[in-house]
């Protein structure tokens, strides 16, 4: 006979733990009749792991890799002292563990993925063990005002040509737009100003402002580049000879993990504002610069961060509370919705929300 229950449960339930922060609750282990056991362990690990496979000359090749973050365990109960019996009852054993400094952020993408769970474990001589694991998220401190890059802002100019085919016709599309600062936290709003001309021979279908997660995956012998759009704003047709005026279009950072995925050696996450201009089915215009994404916001100290919150008192009044730093994979079609007819400098667009991914 066995356990008719043996679970975990985190007591108190924390959402998200952080470093230093203690992981505390109990396993409870209840029988109806005397269990042959050696011992009750629980475990708390943390790791990285990447691993993909690829097809070439019909042969199937693995990449991976493994790291560990942490492997605390304790003995939450001792069958030697009681002749390697567990009598009947309901049984419930404490635990507390303290997280260790320096551990990167809890992060799952298709082929790779930072974790952390806890084990507890029945040791049961002549049976199989009976195992139970619980997965909970910690997250790394990335405080924006210790980077000196998050407060300067950024300006996106430049001519960039639009296409070299006969469907979409040669000719440049000009931008001229900024931002007052590189570094965000999830929950905040990024305004977009400036203009966009279209002095291509062809009509521009929709510009787009989109922020792109870049993720590179490090196996023993080769590396893996990902690219997901995880928030993206669209803007209306501009005809040839005219431009699109952006005052303040909001990008709105949704729930992700923050850069760098620091203290992980095998994933590393970026991020990058890109803005696009489509013309046709061949080519697009673009331009695109880093991003920095972090947990702690930078504070009205900082010189952009000033001057921002100022203009935002006047037009948009605070910025919303950071959230937390997760988010659910779904697919987002590349077309964008249909647009009125607009004048030149008439505000329109439309932004998807904080849940919605596209691949790149």
């Amino acid at each position: 006979m066995g356990f008719d229950i043996f679970e975990i449960t985190l007591q108190p339930h924390v959402p998200v733990y952080f470093s230093g922060q203690q992981v505390q609750g109990y396993v409870t282990a209840k029988t109806s009749s005397q269990v042959s056991c050696r011992e009750i362990t629980l475990s708390l690990k943390g790791k990285g792991k990447v691993e993909w496979t690829e097809r070439r000359n019909k042969r199937t090749y693995t990449y991976s890799n493994l790291e560990r973050y942490t492997n605390l365990t304790s003995v939450l109960w001792n069958g030697s002292d009681s002749n390697e019996k567990l009598e009947p009852g309901n049984h419930v054993f404490p635990f507390s563990f303290v997280l260790q400094f320096q551990l990167p952020t809890s992060f799952e993408t298709t082929y790779g993925s930072v974790k952390y769970y806890l084990k507890a474990s029945a040791d049961i001589p002549g049976g199989l063990d009976t195992i139970k694991k619980l997965h909970f998220m910690v997250h790394n401190i990335y405080d924006l005002n210790l980077d000196h890059r998050s407060a300067r802002s950024l300006h996106f100019d430049g001519e960039r040509t639009s296409s070299f085919c006969c469907c979409c016709k040669v000719g440049p599309i000009n931008f001229d737009l900024s931002i007052p600062r590189m570094g965000y936290v999830p929950g905040e709003v990024m305004y977009i100003s400036g203009a966009i001309y279209n002095n291509s021979f062809s009509e521009v279908k929709y510009t787009e402002a989109k922020l792109i997660q870049v993720v590179i995956l490090h196996a023993t012998s080769k590396d893996k580049l990902m690219k997901v759009t995880v928030q993206r704003v669209y803007r209306p047709s501009i005809k040839q000879g005219q431009r699109d005026v952006w005052h303040q279009v909001p990008l709105h950072i949704p729930a992700v993990t923050p850069s760098l995925l620091e203290y992980c050696n095998i994933i590393n996450v970026s991020y990058k504002l890109k803005i696009l201009a489509k013309i046709g089915c061949c080519k697009n215009a673009y331009v695109d610069s880093e991003i920095i994404i972090g947990s702690v916001a930078l504070q009205p100290s900082q010189p952009g961060r000033r001057i921002e919150m100022q203009q935002l008192a006047q037009n948009v009044g605070p910025l919303p509370v950071p959230s937390a730093p997760m988010i659910q994979n779904e697919v987002i079609h590349d077309d964008p919705p249909s647009y009125p007819e607009t004048g030149e400098n008439k505000e329109c667009y439309f932004f998807f929300p904080a849940q919605v991914l596209s691949e790149y």
